[in-house]
């Protein structure tokens, strides 16, 4: 009996500490007279928080430490028109170019690209001559040729020749060479030899040929020399 009295005593006592060790720690136990706290439950409308995703690892290398050496090649601008590159090695003239599709317009630029003289031309390549004149092919419908023109555009010297195309020059006698092309029928084709698979009947043959050309006035000029494709074909076929 009175060791069962004891423990109760030893155990009151037990609970009195841990009751003190409590309040030192600033909690109360709970009682049964206490009112629980309020708990919230999300509703189905409630947006629930945002969450942050971490930015991926960066794999970029770190920055140089020291300034890089300019690049020796030479920088093109984006621009597609006019002058986009003109480096000290550039030959110190001018240049010349026609615009035949649109304006039809022969332009003498300098280097950096300002207009120095126009002309009006009816074909797609001219020549500057040593004295300032244009020589320009004059390839349109129905008029082919070579002309010559003054720096103001007047027409110096005209010569038509049919089937002229692509190019000619002056030749230091003065006269002109002009290349042009001629047709020849499928029958005269096949009888020089031709391989009648080869050619479109309906076509025929067309060869090129040359001529050197001597201005004889305005509007005329004296065929000196002519080479021409045809008298030098050479056949195997028959």
């Amino acid at each position: 009996m009175e060791t069962s009295l004891a423990m109760r005593a030893i155990a009151a006592a037990i609970l009195s500490l841990l009751g003190m060790v409590a309040v030192a720690c600033g909690s109360n136990p709970p009682s049964a007279t206490d009112t629980p706290l309020a708990t919230h439950t999300p509703a189905a409308t409630d947006t629930p928080p945002a969450t942050h995703t971490p930015y991926p690892a960066t794999t970029s290398s770190p920055l140089p430490t020291s300034t890089p050496t300019p690049s020796t090649e030479p920088q093109f601008a984006t621009t597609q028109v006019g002058v986009i590159m003109n480096e000290p090695e550039a030959f110190q003239g001018y240049t010349l170019f026609s615009s035949s599709r649109q304006n039809r317009t022969a332009y003498l630029i300098d280097n950096k690209g300002r207009v120095v003289h126009t002309w009006k031309v009816s074909g797609a390549l001219a020549k500057l001559m040593e004295n300032g004149d244009l020589l320009v092919a004059k390839t349109v419908e129905g008029d082919d040729g070579v002309s010559r023109l003054a720096p103001d555009g007047s027409v110096l010297w005209n010569y038509d020749l049919d089937g002229q195309h692509h190019d000619f020059m002056q030749m230091p006698n003065g006269n002109v060479m002009i290349l042009a092309r001629e047709r020849k029928t499928f029958d005269e084709a096949v009888a020089a030899g031709v391989n009648p698979a080869c050619v479109v009947e309906e076509d025929g043959l067309v060869v090129d040929y040359l001529v050197e050309v001597r201005p004889t006035g305005r509007n005329e000029g004296e065929i000196v020399w002519r080479w021409a494709v045809w008298d030098h074909l050479i056949q195997d076929f028959d």
